[in-house]
């Protein structure tokens, strides 16, 4: 698989990417897809530009969540049979979504050239949005941490069952050894309630900081709530389609919490003594 045009070949570290946060998981089924997609309705309906980018390149299921009919996906334009530019579909709430195919293990296999390439084109893109969203894979193969390590923060997402907390590990670890992660924000999503939240962060900020000396930020929780499988089933997110659910309303805090620690990151910082 090439683009037509090859863009040059760009450095893993995110320069010019810091408005880019990964959001993972590193068990399927902890709602990861549903989050990203959550968090790019609540940035745009405020009134920012942002990007939903499929990063599951052969699994991708933005789309059906989103209940969107893409012409073109990542694919067509790895083939030459579009742009990349092409391949974007505007979702609810002016969401921009690049989707990816479903069931292509060409694109879940992805080699380094051509994922370098594929890297450019979405950096290239990026430049026209306020934030560019990755709705990264479950688990730690290889594309999941090409993905993962592009952004500038890695939003974490996890349940508090034993097997979920016992993979968020695994994912903090092996993050930190190949990309050097060394700063997550974890996410406890479908809490039973607040302590049931509380412990599975400290389990996993006390294993990371004790083994790793990786920093586990708390970016909150999200409780069980029927409303999100009830909105799921109707192909949206439950911030559109039942705001006042208790989980819409805890994701649209963590869609300000994650804005606020964004423009905290971002700001440029004074040294010591000198003059406003």
């Amino acid at each position: 698989m090439t683009f037509p045009h090859p863009h040059p070949v760009v450095p893993l570290m995110p320069h010019g990417r810091s408005h880019w946060i990964a959001v993972v998981g590193g068990k399927g089924g902890c709602g990861k897809t549903h989050v990203a997609a959550s968090l790019a309705y609540s940035w745009s309906t405020a009134g920012d530009r942002v990007l939903l980018v499929d990063a599951d390149l052969g699994m991708g299921n933005v789309e059906i969540l989103l209940g969107l009919r893409p012409r073109f996906d990542i694919g067509d334009a790895m083939e030459g049979r579009c742009s990349l530019e092409d391949v974007v579909v505007e979702g609810p709430g002016h969401i921009h979504v690049l989707p990816a195919a479903s069931g292509s293990h060409e694109l879940s296999t992805l080699a380094t050239p051509e994922r370098l390439r594929l890297v450019a084109a979405l950096t290239h893109l990026g430049h026209s949005y306020q934030h560019v969203i990755l709705d990264v894979g479950a688990g730690i193969g290889p594309l999941v941490l090409f993905f993962q390590g592009l952004a500038a923060r890695t939003l974490l997402v996890t349940t508090a069952e034993p097997t979920a907390l016992t993979d968020a590990y695994a994912f903090v670890k092996v993050a930190h050894r190949i990309n050097g992660t060394n700063r997550f924000q974890l996410l406890v999503n479908q809490a039973r309630d607040a302590a049931e939240a509380v412990q599975a962060r400290r389990v996993l900020e006390d294993l990371a900081l004790r083994f790793l000396s990786v920093k586990i930020d708390d970016a909150g929780s999200i409780p069980y709530d029927v409303a999100v499988a009830q909105a799921v089933r109707m192909q949206h997110v439950v911030v559109d389609a039942k705001p006042t659910a208790p989980a819409a309303q805890a994701l649209e805090r963590l869609a300000r919490t994650l804005l606020s620690s964004a423009a905290v990151a971002r700001a440029p910082q004074r040294m010591p003594g000198k003059a406003r």
